[in-house]
């Protein structure tokens, strides 16, 4: 179960990352 945690985790932040590097996709994944 922690490993599926961090990979969620790591997921998420991925994202985030990935979203406040361009405001469209940030818009897009807001919207989902």
């Amino acid at each position: 179960m922690i490993r599926a945690r961090l990979v969620t985790l790591s997921y998420f932040f991925s994202a985030y990352v990935y979203s406040s590097s361009s405001a469209s996709s940030a818009r897009e994944i807001r919207v989902l």
